[in-house]
């Protein structure tokens, strides 16, 4: 009789103990075989958001902090899903720029394309498509003519003057510092994103990684110019872009013409 109850207590005991476990098995995350370990990696991995997802803070004023930016990141960033149409801080990034073109306007793709300055992404322009890459180029060599139309060649001056003299005003205007300067003044620099993947697994020390990562940024900067500049080429007619970049850009208040009459002084 001993013996047949203690078995019974010991069934009760192994039934309570194996309903415990269901309960636990069904509840945890925590692998209990080697096939809840298969199961629950590809239920964390199903729930685990892709590593190309930026942090809010990655837009942050300051460059860099806090970003996601690593030497040692293996996946791809794709641009397309890393920043949604609804982002609340995209689109407050965002508005420098909108307000800036003033009349003429960028949706969301062409923002986005121009916020990654040096990433070849493919955009649809007036049912046409386009790589920024090849955008960039055309906003370049847009803003290029503008500014030596409305400086070196405004007059006749030029004309008169020696091959060093010419060549000096154009190493001014020219410049990138002075671009990127302008950018600053206007805050339009702020908008942009690196392209990690160009510091991934870099053998560098830390001093030397910092810098790169600050250059990265300010041709990233550039570039996300040159791009917005390469789209309102494409949208809008030669006479508007124009006179967008002599009026505003090159002419205008915190323009590129007052930031070098500044670093003149």
């Amino acid at each position: 009789m001993f013996l047949h109850n203690t078995t019974n207590r010991l069934r009760l005991s192994c039934s309570r103990q194996q309903l415990s476990l269901s309960v636990l098995r069904h509840k945890s995350i925590i692998p209990l075989s080697s096939n809840d370990l298969y199961n629950t990696r590809l239920e964390i991995s199903a729930k685990r958001k892709p590593n190309h997802i930026l942090r809010q803070d990655a837009f942050s004023i300051l460059p860099f902090l806090g970003s996601r930016v690593k030497r040692d990141a293996v996946s791809k960033l794709n641009p397309w899903v890393s920043t949604s149409s609804e982002d609340s801080i995209f689109k407050l990034k965002a508005q420098p720029i909108l307000t800036y073109i003033d009349d003429l306007e960028l949706n969301f793709n062409e923002l986005l394309c121009v916020a990654h300055g040096l990433t070849d992404m493919e955009l649809k322009i007036n049912d046409n498509n386009y790589q920024t890459r090849i955008l960039r180029k055309l906003g370049y060599g847009k803003f290029k003519v503008c500014l030596l139309r409305n400086t070196i060649f405004l007059n006749d001056r030029y004309l008169t003057a020696s091959q060093v003299e010419i060549e000096e005003d154009l190493s001014t205007f020219e410049n990138t510092e002075i671009v990127y300067e302008f950018l600053k003044w206007n805050q339009l620099h702020q908008f942009s994103l690196i392209n990690r993947e160009l510091l991934i697994n870099e053998k560098l020390s830390s001093e030397e990684f910092k810098s790169k990562r600050i250059d990265l940024w300010k041709k990233t900067s550039l570039g996300s110019f040159y791009t917005m500049l390469g789209i309102l080429s494409i949208k809008y007619n030669e006479k508007s872009v124009n006179e967008f970049i002599t009026n505003k850009v090159i002419t205008g208040k915190r323009g590129i013409i007052d930031i070098v009459k500044l670093k003149q002084l």
